[in-house]
């Protein structure tokens, strides 16, 4: 499936390059290719920004912030290891975003939302991997991203389920935070209750909710 991604992606590469009469300077773009199929991902980049640079039409073209967001998704798979502080992660969401709003007949638009949607999990794992009483806030901030670019690459898809499920698991850290205070800190447990009465606002006869707001 990558291979024929490739090539895919090669073949359409030509077409804006010739019909543009501006070859001797867009050959940035196929370098930029061809650095890409070679796994040269950094060197791809390098040329993508100076064609950017060279060949001003381009810039108004989705397919050309479509690549770069290839580019971009494999510097943060293969170089950044996946990285939770990865800036080619964020890099990725910006211009693939962009080609999604220049692609007026959603030519790309299948390929790029999944792409979204795989860093959206990608946060959602960030997430769950940072939850406990020391990171829990960077765990809001990663269930925050995770919510808003899910929702935007897949806006029919409904998010309770993953809702219940952090918030229990916040409410949980939040618990203990507060058994852990010397001054059992009210807020820890207010927003324990909260979690917990948003959880039942989703699903009233929840098990595990009720009886969390019972012990509370």
């Amino acid at each position: 499936m990558i291979a024929k991604i490739k090539i895919i992606l090669i073949f359409i590469f030509f077409i804006p390059m010739i019909s543009s009469g501006q070859g001797k300077y867009c050959i940035y773009q196929f370098k930029a290719l061809k650095a890409y199929d070679d796994k040269d991902y950094l060197v791809a980049k390098a040329y993508m920004d100076s064609a950017l640079v060279t060949c001003f039409d381009i810039k108004e073209n989705a397919y050309t912030w479509h690549v770069l967001g290839f580019i971009y998704y494999d510097i943060y798979k293969n170089i950044d290891q996946k990285s939770s502080t990865s800036l080619a992660r964020e890099k990725t969401i910006e211009v693939i975003r962009k080609s999604i709003e220049l692609d007026t007949i959603s030519e790309f638009e299948r390929t790029n939302k999944k792409v979204l949607i795989n860093l959206a999990i990608s946060y959602w794992n960030n997430s769950v991997t940072h939850l406990d009483t020391i990171n829990y806030e960077k765990a809001i901030s990663f269930y925050n991203s995770y919510t808003e670019l899910y929702s935007f690459a897949n806006p029919e898809y409904r998010l309770e389920q993953s809702e219940i499920i952090f918030s229990q698991a916040l409410a949980k850290i939040y618990e203990k935070k507060f058994e852990n205070t010397l001054s059992k800190n009210e807020d820890y447990f207010n927003s324990a209750v909260k979690l917990h009465k948003k959880v039942l606002s989703l699903d009233s006869l929840n098990y595990e909710s009720n009886m969390a707001l019972g012990k509370l």
